[in-house]
């Protein structure tokens, strides 16, 4: 005995089995990223900060920064010198490979820039943005936004070998992310006739970056923020 099946039965059937491989998701996702490149890197942006283990007068590019990795950092000054010697610190210590900011603003280059890769100053920044965590794993900041609110989630606290420091930093930045005037001749001055102002490493509220000014003889340690 033979079925008959009308024409559009059978278009229905056709469109049932379809549902079942393609649904509008996977297509917009084979549309845009047809060798899914974008979904495998796809994921939680989480960055690395950590307090410097190495310590340095307000000349940066002075023989505590410059001498401590053969080289390496020769020749650097500056807010640069601080950049260089956070990607050692964090190369040694096996961090996330990242490009490494220090955490010091001038009054020609402060962290509203540096904190997104760029010079200059009064950068704007953009909405949302990565998550912050120390080398402990602990929640600094979620976003651009509480970054620069000046109330951190928790302290800082540890440096790149996890080891806890509760030294003061320099920093040269209000909690904004501006330069203080404080910020030891753009950092190449080491004498006491200059001064930094000073973060502090155990605290979360402004004092994480804005406690005190301090002549810069003394020697610290700086902030290091893993970049993209």
């Amino acid at each position: 005995m033979k079925v008959a099946i009308g024409s559009w039965r059978i278009h229905v059937l056709a469109v049932a089995i379809l549902a079942l491989h393609c649904n509008n998701y996977n297509l917009y996702e084979k549309l845009t990223d047809p060798d899914g490149t974008n979904a495998a890197a796809a994921g939680p942006d989480i960055r690395t900060v950590f307090v410097s283990s190495v310590a340095t007068t307000g000349d940066f590019g002075g023989t505590s920064f410059s001498s401590a990795w053969s080289g390496a950092c020769s020749g650097k000054v500056g807010w640069a010198m601080a950049d260089c010697a956070c990607k050692q610190m964090a190369v040694a210590a096996n961090l996330p490979a990242a490009t490494y900011v220090g955490w010091v603003s001038t009054s020609g280059d402060d962290m509203t820039c540096r904190i997104q890769g760029q010079p200059l100053t009064n950068c704007t920044l953009p909405f949302g943005g990565p998550t912050w965590v120390n080398t402990m794993g602990d929640t600094i900041a979620e976003g651009y936004a509480q970054l620069f609110s000046g109330t951190l989630q928790n302290p800082i606290r540890y440096d790149e070998t996890k080891a806890g420091s509760s030294s003061n930093t320099w920093t040269g930045t209000k909690t904004g992310g501006t330069a203080d005037s404080d910020h030891c001749n753009a950092w190449a001055d080491g004498t006491t006739g200059q001064n930094g102002y000073k973060g502090s490493a155990i605290h979360s509220d402004i004092n994480w970056t804005y406690a005190t000014p301090g002549t810069c003889n003394g020697i610290l340690p700086i902030y290091c923020f893993g970049l993209k």
